[in-house]
């Protein structure tokens, strides 16, 4: 009888090797399957990010175009309050002949700065800095939850302080045109 049981014990060894053998490659071919999907996965990631690499490529050239653009603008409003100066005093247009003409331009070019130093010290807060538009939501966005402020309300402070440093470098323009206007009559002055 003794040597029966060792037979089946043996037999019985052979089976729990057989259904481990089986296990383990149940197990690799699960394993082999799940990394399959997750390479397609990993294929399906890497498209994607290589989709927002462009977009971001793109919203990076978009924002230095609205930076070329937004002074493309400040230079047009530049020009057109120059326009609006000349019209108001057409001697500062003029080719110095005269004494008189430079006491003229160097008397609006004074004026003129009074009223740009007087805009910019009224308006601008110290904060009120030309940041790039990439970093405008970030200096907007870490002051919005303050005392008084929602969400939303650092965006518009960062908006509003860029359209007064906008305005001010407007007044920056024509000012120093009126002051190339002093400078041009005292080089040619007879």
């Amino acid at each position: 009888g003794g040597g029966g049981g060792g037979e089946g014990c043996e037999a019985g060894e052979d089976g729990t090797a057989g259904s481990s053998m089986r296990s383990v490659f149940n197990l690799v071919a699960k394993l082999k399957a799940k990394s399959e999907r997750t390479g397609k996965r990993v294929q399906a990631l890497g498209s994607l990010i290589q989709k927002l690499q462009w977009r971001i490529y793109f919203l990076g050239v978009s924002l230095r175009m609205l930076t070329v653009l937004e002074g493309t603008l400040g230079w047009a409003a530049g020009c057109a309050w120059t326009e609006f100066t000349v019209t108001l005093y057409p001697s500062i247009g003029l080719f110095p002949d005269t004494a008189w003409l430079l006491f003229e331009n160097l008397k609006i070019a004074i004026c003129l700065s009074i009223l740009a130093l007087a805009w910019i010290t009224l308006t601008c807060s110290p904060n009120d800095t030309p940041a790039p538009p990439g970093e405008e939501s970030q200096q907007g966005g870490g002051g919005g939850g303050g005392a008084g402020g929602g969400g939303s309300g650092g965006g518009g402070g960062a908006r509003e302080s860029r359209e007064r440093v906008f305005i001010g470098g407007a007044f920056s323009f024509f000012t120093g045109w009126a002051w190339v206007s002093v400078v041009r009559c005292l080089w040619l002055m007879p």
